[in-house]
């Protein structure tokens, strides 16, 4: 049977309010006293729900997020976001609870229960109706990904992807390409919003008229939806000679239309992808693609609720700020200018 706080206090002589203050350090222990408490803890294990009544935190933070977990641990790079809030999570003593693919309201009670401290929503999109409940609890949270644009006055860390695709698509513009498409995610998604209002800044500013129906919107982002928007694209007798995906896993869904369609890359239609993945560099041919610093992110959401959390004060915890990292455009060889112009 595992020791408890009154076997400590029975071995050491002394009172259990004494162990207490000793284990806590919520007051004075003569230090000869403390020495003969330590000695009998061996082999004791604090109880954790005790503990969280006394101490009011349990230095635990619930990550939640509303996408399907594939693309956290099958087919995305969401996982190296996800190692970055742990990375600092775990040196900053702090644990991180999951809850992927469900709505995240299970975590308010977790925390007036007091097992979470904090909550960091990965692309909130526009699940509103958690976001207000939890403001109106007045949890400690930080989003990741910024928010949709009925609710701004909140604190979140975010890449700044309509700067990363306005250069993308400006590098395609400055190859000669005119007839340019783009496969995005949903529209009721704040990263689809903000990556077409880079796309939609560059044909702006080049002075070119965006076609309606080189504008593909996908519920689901992943290879499939990918492959079928290009199929749709590429069999037009008007098809674009450019196309930038969402992210790196739609481009691959690019590739393979185009090859069963007998298009060939770049000679035949440019793609460019967002995320900078591992598959970007080892596809024939190797994606030019805008890469964020995925990992990054989750270190510095992390960090940013951490630091918060150990100044606890509700001045501080709902500052608004608004923290954009910025992105890159790595140039390699699946974009080349369009067939029959030379440059």
């Amino acid at each position: 049977m595992a020791k408890t706080i009154y076997d400590v206090a029975k071995e050491a002589g002394v009172a259990v309010s004494t162990v207490s203050r000793a284990m806590n350090k919520s007051g004075y222990v003569s230090d000869k006293t403390r020495k003969k408490i330590e000695a009998a803890m061996r082999g004791f294990q604090p109880n954790a729900s005790a503990q969280r009544l006394v101490t009011k935190v349990s230095k635990t933070i619930a990550v939640v997020s509303s996408l399907s977990p594939r693309y956290f641990f099958i087919e995305s790079d969401y996982s190296k976001t996800l190692a970055g809030i742990v990375k600092y999570s775990n040196s900053s003593d702090y644990r991180i609870m999951l809850d992927i693919g469900g709505k995240g309201f299970d975590c308010i009670n977790l925390y007036k229960k007091k097992i979470i401290d904090a909550i960091i929503i990965i692309d909130a999109g526009h699940e509103n109706h958690l976001l207000h409940e939890i403001m109106s609890t007045k949890i400690p949270f930080v989003l990741l990904g910024s928010p949709s644009r009925e609710i701004q006055e909140l604190t979140w860390v975010d890449v700044d992807s309509t700067a990363g695709v306005f250069d993308a698509v400006i590098y395609l513009i400055s190859l000669g390409h005119r007839n340019i498409a783009m496969i995005n995610g949903s529209m009721h998604r704040a990263p689809s919003i903000n990556k077409y209002a880079g796309f939609k800044k560059a044909m702006d500013t080049a002075g070119i008229k965006i076609r309606p129906e080189n504008i593909i919107n996908c519920e689901e982002i992943d290879t499939v939806s990918g492959y079928e928007a290009a199929k749709k694209l590429l069999s037009r007798d008007d098809r674009p000679s450019a196309i930038f995906t969402y992210a790196d896993m739609v481009a691959m869904g690019v590739y393979k239309a185009a090859k069963e369609i007998g298009l060939k890359i770049p000679q035949d239609v440019s793609v460019v992808g967002f995320d900078n993945s591992d598959k970007s560099q080892i596809c024939e041919p190797d994606l030019t693609t805008v890469a964020q610093p995925i990992y990054d992110k989750g270190y510095m959401v992390s960090r940013y609720l951490i630091e918060m959390l150990q100044t606890i004060n509700s001045s501080e915890i709902y500052r608004h700020h608004h923290i954009l990292l910025p992105c890159s455009l790595i140039i390699r060889n699946s974009c080349c200018p369009p067939s029959g112009l030379l440059l």
